[in-house]
This record gives C-alpha cells, structure tokens and sequence, in this order.
C-alpha cells in the first residue's frame, strides 16, 4: 500500500475518532447547578398580620418524583425530571429577626444515562403576602414562597437539548404554623401541566386529620374569609363546593353532628369558632347580601355548624343589631302584635 494511502486512512480514522468524540461530548461535560445571586438570600419581611409564632420546618423536594401540586413546563412529552437520577432539593424555612427566610440547596443533578449532560438552575422568591379573615375576625397573612427547578439534559449525537421547569407554590401561614402546595388555574394557560397523581409533600399541613376533618376545617376557615371579606364570586363557589361536601360526606338519617360520623368532634369544634364569625357577620348587616343571611339560615349551613349556635337564629336580612348584643334573647315581633299590644296599654 502506498504512503498517502495509508496517510489518508490515518486521516480519515482520526476524522471518525475525532467525529465519535464530538458526538459524545456531553458525556464528557461536567454536570452543573447554580443558583441566581438575586436567589440567595430569600426573605420577607413579616407583619402585625403573621403573629407572634415562629416558625421552622425543612421540606426535602424529591426531583426524580414531584409531588402532587407540582406545575411543568417546557418539554413535556420526554420529561427531563423523568431521566434524572434520585435527588433532594432541601428548603428550610423559619422566621428569624422579623423575616421569613427561605435557605436552599443546589444540589448537582445527574441523568439515568450517564452519557448525557445536566445543567440546573435554581430559583426561590417570595410574592408579596396576601391578607385572610380567620373566624375570630383578625385578618392573617398568606406568604407565598416559588420554588422552581429547570433542567436541561443534553443528549449525546447531537440530538436536540431537553429542558423542563418544575415548579412548586408553597403557601406559608406563620401565625398558623403551616405550609401547603397551592396550585393555580391554569386554565388559559399553555404548555403547562399539573401533577395529579403524585405523593403528598411533606410539610406542615394546614388542615390534618381524615378527609371528613380536613373538610370541615376547609369549610370553617373558607366560610369566615369569603363572608368577612363579602366576596360574592368566593361565597357563591362555597355554597356549591359546601353542598357537595355535605352530600358526599356526611351520613343521611344521622343528627348533627354524629352525621360527619369520625369528625363529629371537629364538627363541635368548628360550631363553636364560627360564633365569632356570626357575630361580626350579624353586626354588618350580613353586608347587605340577602343570599349570605338564607345560607345561613338553610339545611346545608345546619349540617355543617349545626343548629344549636347562638346567634344564627338572629341572623336576619335587613335587621342591624348591636355587635355587644351576642348574650341577649331577642323577641320577634310582627307589626300585627305591636299594634294591639300598645290599645291594650292605652286601655289601661
């Protein structure tokens, strides 16, 4: 074989060597995560409205399998989450010197295929708080704390990067003590998908016990901040979200509140609570709603708080009475009965 024969060869086996070497680049990449500077230091300043309680908790957020709430975007069809190795993002949470702080870790991710590249990016941020109505009429704050994890996992052979942002909404209640994933609508939104089928996040639920329990919380804390706000729009999706809960939960034939049947003491609970709620409804004129005062006079209010409470029958449409009158037994009386009581006084 001639020289330049075998020189091309030589050349042309470097070229291919050379090309393999190309195509698996990423195998030879260094995986890489990182977190935004504006990222680092994550923290809000607390108000009157988040009490005095402090609170800490560390929530480990599985990234090989997100939980139930958790919002992707990006690829979704061949999920980049999906083709990552086991791995905990850890967020500790706590309030120290007037704030809440959110710390985070950045840990390095690695694919299932070791023959491809990860690069992740980190970001935490809290929006501004938003203020609810509790039953005993204080208003406390809601802090909403973003996390959000992008990944980009690049293939070997030159094969298109996979990126995918998963997202979680934690809502965070200091003067409670809790911290639930919240998710949005998404209704006109695109590309985007919801976890429905995931596990529940470790955190410091809200609402605790059987689904019975956690419903008549649900219903307490939702009833007292929608009418204590007199949000039509909210209070009208809680009549129909409360006759449902009834229909579904509670046992026909039985009596308040054994019809909640293992949330019968929860039910109790949430009887004596919403007394407060009434009383401030009742001193604001059921703020002029006449569908507020006959819900709370009707059968599915009845099965919830029961009908025992002390002010629900003084709750009428159109009548203002003292906000110090909740211990005095009001008499009704028609103008039929006045009008005769008072010949009966000028006879005598």
């Amino acid at each position: 074989m001639k020289k330049w024969h075998i020189r091309t060869l030589c050349i042309l086996a470097l070229g291919v060597v050379g090309l393999v070497a190309l195509a698996y680049r990423p195998a030879f990449e260094t995986d890489l995560a990182e977190i935004p500077p504006f990222c680092e230091n994550t923290a809000i300043k607390l108000s009157q409205h988040d009490g005095n309680n402090d609170i800490c908790f560390e929530y480990r957020w599985d990234l090989s399998k997100c939980s139930k709430g958790t919002i992707l975007s990006g690829e979704l069809q061949q999920n980049a989450f999906d083709l990552i190795q086991p791995a905990e993002w850890v967020i500790k949470v706590y309030t120290e010197n007037g704030q809440l702080k959110a710390n985070a870790s950045a840990p390095v991710l690695h694919a299932k295929d070791t023959t491809h590249s990860v690069k992740t990016r980190y970001f935490t941020y809290f929006k501004p708080p938003t203020l609810h109505y509790s039953p005993n009429g204080n208003r406390i704050a809601e802090h909403r704390l973003h996390l959000c994890c992008e990944i980009t996992i690049t293939p070997t052979w030159w094969r298109s990067p996979i990126t995918t942002k998963a997202e979680q909404i934690l809502s965070i209640y200091p003067t409670l003590g809790c911290a639930d994933i919240i998710t949005p609508s998404l209704d006109k939104e695109h590309n985007k998908l919801i976890i429905t089928d995931g596990e529940e996040a470790k955190l410091p639920a809200r609402f605790c016990g059987s689904k019975r329990e956690q419903i008549l919380q649900y219903l307490l804390y939702e009833f007292a901040d929608a009418a204590l706000s007199a949000d039509t729009t909210r209070l009208q999706k809680f009549y129909a979200n409360a006759q449902m809960y009834v229909e579904q939960l509670t046992t026909a034939g039985k009596e308040w509140p054994y019809c909640w049947e293992e949330a019968a003491t929860q039910a109790r609970r949430g009887a004596q609570l919403i007394e407060q709620t009434l009383t401030i409804i009742q001193h604001h004129n059921c703020y002029d709603m006449q569908e507020l005062a006959d819900f709370i006079n009707g059968p599915i209010f009845a099965r919830i708080f029961g009908t025992q409470l002390k002010k629900r029958e003084q709750i009428n449409f159109g009548n203002d009475f003292d906000f110090n009158s909740q211990d005095i037994d009001f008499e009704i009386i028609s103008e039929e009965d006045f009008y005769s009581k008072e010949e009966v006084g000028k006879k005598n």
